[in-house]
C-alpha cells in the first residue's frame, strides 16, 4: 500500500468488518486493513484516529496497530521520531478513560512499554513515567497498567531486544524498584481499601516485577504491602480478584525464594505467612468457593517445591519442614480432582531428586507421604457411583486417570510396587460386601498402574488377582471388567513366566472381545501377551487368526487392530519356518481382501458397507513392520512370495487414489515396510515399483514418494547394477519438486517436500557418492540446500542440516573405496565455491530465522566444515560477522567487537559440535 487512504476510508473499512453482516464483505475489509497494517502509512494513520477518537472500533484498531507496528517494525521508524511517538503515546493513553476502554488503554500501554524497551536514548523510563504520571489520580490506572507490562514485556522475543539491551534495561529496572515499591504501598494506603479493581492491579504490578528478580526481597518482606497481601490471602471476604491476583503475586514471590539464600528475610516470610494460610483454605473448602481452595493449592504446591531442596536436605528441620508436604496432600485430599492435579509437578520433582539420591533411609522418611498421596490418588480415580458405562476416552476425568497412572508410576520406587500392589489388594480384601464398584475399581486402576513392576518371581498376590479376575461375575460392573482387562496385560511378563496361566488368560481374553465396550482393551491386552510370550503363543495362532479374520464383527478401534496385529507378527517370527509364510499370507490376504474391494468399487453398489482404505493399509504396514526375521546362506525369505502376491494389489491403490494423499502416505509406508522386511529380495518390485511413483510425483507431488524412494537408495544403493536406474529416478523427482519450491514462500508451504528431498540426497550421498556429486541435479539441489538453511521448520531443516553433514563428510572419512579421491575433489571444488555462503547462511539462520533449539544442528554443520578445513572457516566466518548489525534501530548496541571477537575465537576453535552450539547460542542471544 503505496498511497495513504483517506481516514474515512479506512473508518468505513473497520465499520465493515466489525458490523457488515456479508461475510465476503468482512474479509475483503480484513485483507485491506492487514494490507494497512503492514506498511509504513500505518504509523501515521493509526496516530490520526487515536486523535479523533471517533469511535471504540476504530480506536482498538489503531491502539492495536500502534502495539504491532511497534513491536515488529520499529526499524521503520527514523530514530529522530521516537521521541515524538513517545510524547505522542503518553498523550493518547491520558485521554483514554479507564472504565470504558481498558482494552484500548492495555495495547496503547504495551505500546509505550514496547517503546521504551526499544528506545536506548530513553534512560529511566519508568522513573520519568512514575515523575509524570503519579502524582495525576485520574492516571493512576494507567501508570499501574504500563510499569506492570514493562518487566513482563522484557523477555518478549518478538522485540529482539538483544541480551545488552536486556541487560541494561535490567539494570535500569533495580535502580528504580525502590521507587515502584514505593508508589505500590502508597497507593495501597491510599486507594486500596475502598477500590478491589485497583487493589488487583497493585497486586498484579508487584508480582510482575517481583517475577523478574528486581524486586529488593529485604525491603519487600518487611513492607506492609506484604502484610496486606498475606492478611487478604487469610480474609475470606477479600473479593475474588483481588484474591487471585494476591495468590499470583504470592506465587512469583514463592519462585524466586527457590534461590533462599539469596532471598533469605522474604523466604522466612512467606513460609510463616503461607503456613498460617491453611486454615483459611480449609474455610474456602466448607464455604465451597472452589476457586479460592484453588489458590490456596497454587500457593501450598508453590512453597513445597521452591524448598524442595531444603526439605530433602534437612527433613523435618526449619525450611524443610514436613508440615510443608502435609498441605499440599491436604490439598490431593480434595473431592476436585483437578486441585490434585496442581500438585503433580511437585511430586515428579521430589521422586526425580530421591531416586537421584538413591538413599534408603531418605526413603523411608518421604515413604509415609508417598503411601498418602497414593490412597489419595486411589480416591481422586473413583468414578460417580451412577455412571453406566466407562469415561469416554478424552474425556476431562479420563485424561487425569491417565496423569494418576503416570504420577504413581514415577513415585512408587518409594514405596515399593509391591507394598503399593498388596496395599491396594489388601483395600479391595478388607472392603468385602462393603465395597461398592467404583471404590474397587479405583484400586484396580492403581494396580494396573504397578503391575509391571511386579517379579515375575511373585507367587502370593498376582495368583489370587489373576483368579479373581477370570471368575468375575456377568453382572460386575463393566468397568471394573474394563479395568480388570487392562491389569491382565499388564501382567505379562508374570505371564510369561507362568506358562499355566496363559491357557485361562486367553480364554478370558477371547470371551471380552465379543462383549462391545471391553473389546479394545481386550485387543490391547491381547497385543501386550503376544510381545511378552512370542515363543508360546505359536500354538494360539489359530486363535488369533479367527480373531482378525472377524476383526469386523468385534467393537476393536483401528489402533488396537494394529496393535493386535502387531503382536501376531511377532508371534509368527518365532514360530517354524515352514509354516511362517502360510501364515503370513493368511493374515495379508485377510486385509488385500478388503483392499481389492474397494480398488473394484465403482460406487453403483449402495448396500455395500465401505472399509476405509487407511485402515487397511495401517493393518498390512503393522504385519511387515512387526515381522522380524533374519534369513541366511541365501535362504529365500519366507515373505518374498507374499509380497509378490499382494503388490499388484497395492499398486492398484496407490493408481485409483492417487489424488488422496492419506492413502497414498500410507501405501508408501506400507511398500516401505514391504521392502525393509524382506530387504534386496525385493528386486523384482524395484523397477515397476520406480516407474510407478516416478509416474504418479510428476501428477501429485506427494512429499511420501520421494522418502519411499530414499528407503530404495537405502536398500539398493550398494547393487552398481541399480545406480543408473535410482539416479534417473531421481531427476524425475527433481523437476517437478524445484517447481514446485520455486517462489518467495513456497520452501516454507510445503517443508514435507524440502524434509523428504534432502532425506532421498542424504541417501544418495551415503550409497552412491560420486555419481551423484556428478548428476546433472546436484547443483540445484545443492543451491536449494543453502536457500533452506532459513527454513524454521524442525524436520525440513534438520533434514538439509543432515544433507550439509553427510556431504563435508565425503571429503573427511577415509575409506578404502576405489572413488575415494574422486570424492574428495568434487567436495573440495563444491566447498571452495559455496563454503562462505554456506557459512554466512547459517550464521544468519541461527541469528535471524530458526528457534534456538534448532542450533545443535546448525553447529553440528559449522563443526563438521571446521574438521574439512579450520583455516578457511576462520576467514568465512570473519567475512560474515563484518556484514552483522551492531546496532538496534533503537539505538542499542547489539554486539560490541570484542563479544563478536569473542564467539570467532569461541567457534575457530571449538573441539566439538557442543561447543560451536553453546557459542551460536551465545551470540544469538545478543540479537534476539
Amino acid at each position: 500500500m503505496e498511497t495513504p487512504p483517506s481516514l474515512e476510508d479506512v473508518r468505513q473499512a473497520i465499520h465493515v468488518l466489525y458490523h457488515d453482516p456479508d461475510t465476503s464483505g468482512k474479509e475483503k475489509a480484513s485483507v485491506w486493513l492487514g494490507e494497512l497494517q503492514k506498511s509504513v502509512i500505518a504509523w501515521k494513520v493509526s496516530d490520526e484516529l487515536l486523535q479523533q477518537n471517533h469511535d471504540v472500533e476504530s480506536c482498538y484498531f489503531a491502539a492495536q496497530t500502534m502495539r504491532t507496528k511497534i513491536q515488529f517494525s520499529f526499524h521503520e521508524l527514523p530514530p529522530g521520531s521516537h521521541h515524538l511517538l513517545r510524547d505522542s503515546l503518553i498523550q493518547h493513553i491520558s485521554h483514554t478513560i479507564p472504565e470504558k476502554n481498558s482494552i484500548i488503554l492495555t495495547q496503547l500501554c504495551l505500546a509505550l512499554a514496547d517503546l521504551a524497551l526499544q528506545m536506548a536514548s530513553w534512560k529511566m523510563s519508568t522513573r520519568d513515567l512514575i515523575e509524570k504520571m503519579s502524582t495525576n489520580a485520574q492516571l493512576i490506572p494507567a501508570l499501574l497498567e504500563i510499569i506492570t507490562v514493562l518487566p513482563e514485556e522484557v523477555s518478549s522475543r518478538s522485540l529482539r531486544l538483544g541480551a545488552n539491551r536486556r541487560e541494561e534495561v535490567m539494570e535500569e529496572f533495580h535502580r528504580v524498584a525502590p521507587n515502584v515499591l514505593q508508589l505500590l504501598v502508597a497507593y495501597t494506603e491510599s486507594f486500596g481499601a475502598t477500590d478491589p479493581r485497583l487493589q488487583a492491579k497493585i497486586l498484579k504490578c508487584l508480582g510482575s516485577w517481583l517475577s523478574i528478580g528486581a524486586m529488593p526481597t529485604a525491603e519487600v518482606a518487611h513492607s506492609k504491602l506484604l502484610i496486606s497481601i498475606l492478611c487478604s490471602l487469610g480474609n475470606p471476604g477479600t473479593p475474588s480478584m483481588v484474591h487471585e491476583a494476591a495468590c499470583d503475586c504470592i506465587c512469583a514471590a514463592l519462585v524466586l525464594i527457590e534461590d533462599r539464600e539469596k532471598h533469605i528475610e522474604l523466604t522466612q516470610a512467606l513460609f510463616q505467612g503461607v503456613h498460617a494460610l491453611t486454615e483459611a483454605y480449609h474455610l474456602s473448602v466448607a464455604g465451597e468457593d472452589i476457586d479460592k481452595s484453588i489458590n490456596y493449592c497454587r500457593i501450598f504446591t508453590e512453597l513445597a517445591e521452591s524448598l524442595l531442596e531444603v526439605i530433602i536436605e534437612t527433613p523435618g528441620q526449619g525450611l524443610g519442614s514436613l508440615q510443608t508436604l502435609d498441605t499440599v496432600l491436604i490439598c490431593v485430599g480434595n473431592h476436585d480432582y483437578e486441585m490434585a492435579e496442581i500438585t503433580f509437578n511437585f511430586w515428579y520433582r521430589l521422586s526425580e531428586l530421591l531416586y537421584k539420591k538413591n538413599n534408603d533411609h531418605l526413603n523411608s522418611i518421604f515413604k509415609p507421604y508417598i503411601e498418602r498421596l497414593i490412597t489419595a490418588l486411589c480416591r481422586q480415580c473413583q468414578m460417580e457411583p451412577d455412571l453406566d458405562g466407562i469415561p469416554e476416552e478424552g474425556d476431562d476425568f479420563a485424561d487425569f486417570r491417565i496423569r494418576v497412572s503416570e504420577l504413581i508410576k514415577d513415585v512408587v520406587f518409594i514405596v515399593g510396587s509391591s507394598n503399593c500392589f498388596q496395599q491396594m489388594f489388601n483395600n479391595l480384601k478388607n472392603q468385602e460386601n462393603n465395597a461398592t464398584w467404583d471404590m474397587s475399581e479405583a484400586s484396580l486402576f492403581v494396580m494396573s498402574a504397578v503391575a509391571k513392576n511386579i517379579l515375575p518371581e511373585e507367587n502370593e498376590v498376582v495368583p489370587q488377582v489373576i483368579d479373581a479376575i477370570l471368575n468375575l461375575p456377568d453382572n460386575t460392573h463393566v468397568a471394573v471388567h474394563f479395568t480388570s482387562v487392562q491389569l491382565i496385560g499388564e501382567f505379562r511378563e508374570w505371564i510369561e513366566k507362568h506358562p499355566q496361566s496363559l491357557e485361562p488368560v486367553l480364554n478370558f481374553l477371547f470371551k471380552c472381545l465379543h462383549q462391545p465396550p471391553l473389546a479394545t482393551v481386550a485387543a490391547n491386552a491381547l497385543q501386550n501377551i503376544c510381545t511378552a510370550c512370542t515363543d508360546q503363543m505359536g500354538l494360539h495362532f489359530n486363535g488369533l487368526l479367527h480373531i482378525i479374520r472377524n476383526m469386523q464383527l468385534f467393537n476393536i478401534s483401528n489402533e488396537a487392530a494394529v496393535g493386535l496385529l502387531k503382536g501376531t507378527a511377532l508371534t509368527l517370527s518365532k514360530m517354524p519356518v515352514e509354516k511362517i509364510s502360510e501364515g503370513v499370507m493368511q493374515l495379508c490376504r485377510i486385509q488385500t481382501g478388503q483392499l481389492f474391494q474397494e480398488i473394484k468399487d465403482d460406487g453403483s453398489s449402495i448396500d455395500r458397507k465401505r472399509i476405509d482404505p487407511a485402515i487397511s493399509l495401517d493393518r498390512l504396514a503393522a504385519i511387515f513392520r512387526h515381522f522380524h526375521l533374519t534369513v541366511t546362506n541365501g535362504q529365500t525369505h519366507p515373505c518374498k512370495a507374499v509380497i509378490q502376491e499382494i503388490w499388484p494389489i497395492v499398486s492398484e491403490t496407490c493408481i485409483k487414489f492417487q489424488h488422496d494423499v492419506r492413502i497414498i502416505e500410507r501405501c508408501c509406508r506400507c511398500i516401505r515396510f514391504m521392502v525393509r522386511c524382506v530387504g534386496r529380495q525385493s528386486a523384482p518390485l524395484l523397477e515397476p515399483l520406480v516407474k510407478q511413483i516416478v509416474q504418479l510425483y510428476q501428477v501429485h507431488q506427494h512429499s511420501c514418494y520421494l522418502y519411499l524412494g530414499s528407503i530404495l537408495v537405502d536398500e539398493y544403493g550398494m547393487d552398481q547394477g541399480c545406480h543408473k536406474g535410482l539416479l534417473e529416478m531421481l531427476e524425475a523427482f527433481c523437476g517437478p519438486t524445484f517447481i514446485l519450491l520455486d517462489g518467495p514462500n513456497n520452501l516454507r508451504n510445503h517443508p514435507d517436500t524440502v524434509d523428504d528431498l534432502f532425506r532421498l540426497c542424504t541417501r544418495f550421498l551415503q550409497r552412491i557418492t560420486v555419481l551423484f556429486l556428478q548428476s546433472s541435479m546436484f547443483k540445484s539441489i545443492l543451491q536449494c540446500g543453502l536457500v533452506a538453511c532459513a527454513l524454521d521448520h524442525r524436520d525440513a531443516n534438520a533434514s538439509v542440516m543432515k544433507f550439509f553433514n553427510e556431504l563435508i563428510r565425503c571429503h573427511r572419512i577415509k575409506d578404502e573405496a576405489e572413488d575415494y579421491e574422486i570424492r574428495r575433489k568434487l567436495v573440495t571444488a563444491c566447498l571452495i565455491e559455496h563454503g562462505a555462503l554456506l557459512i554466512s547462511n547459517l550464521i544468519n539462520s541461527s541469528l535471524f530465522c530458526l528457534p534456538s533449539f534448532m542450533i545443535p544442528d546448525v553447529a553440528d554443520v559449522i563443526y563438521e566444515i571446521m574438521l574439512y578445513d579450520r583455516r578457511a572457516v576462520c576467514l568465512w566466518l570473519e567475512e560474515t560477522l563484518k556484514t552483522l548489525p551492531t546496532q538496534s534501530s533503537g539505538g542499542s548496541i547489539t554486539a560490541t567487537h570484542k563479544q563478536l571477537t569473542d564467539f570467532h575465537k569461541a567457534v575457530t576453535s571449538a573441539e566439538s559440535g557442543r561447543n560451536v552450539s553453546l557459542a551460536v547460542r551465545t551470540l544469538l542471544r545478543l540479537y534476539r
